[in-house]
């Protein structure tokens, strides 16, 4: 049984945040035509990766350009924040998973 944590509607998109079990699930619709909705469905056994996932779907419903970039490289070699990226010399994907909200490296706009 699914519970619903959050709901975010405006005018051309809604975003349900839910939980099902151990999973967290974030479904997005978007309006296309009458009668016509575009809907993706993103899911985490992870909180703070689903959290980080549901503020860059709000970002982009909301208007905006989600900016989660890297800084590490410099600063003509940008690379989102994630763990797949999360350079070796910092840790690698153990430090993403720890740190990735506090890095001192990571960019917002």
């Amino acid at each position: 049984m699914s519970i619903y944590l959050y709901e975010y509607s405006n005018r051309n998109t809604d975003v349900y945040f839910m939980r099902d079990g151990d999973t967290f699930i974030i479904r997005v619709q978007k309006y296309i035509a009458p009668g016509n909705w575009n809907c993706r469905i993103y899911s985490s056994r992870n909180y703070d990766n689903a959290l980080e996932m549901l503020e860059a779907v709000l970002t982009v419903a909301r208007g905006g350009r989600p900016a989660r970039k890297c800084a590490f490289a410099g600063s003509f070699d940008k690379c989102d924040c994630r763990a797949a990226n999360c350079p070796d010399r910092l840790g690698g994907v153990a430090y993403w998973q720890i740190f990735h909200r506090a890095c001192p490296y990571r960019k917002t706009r």
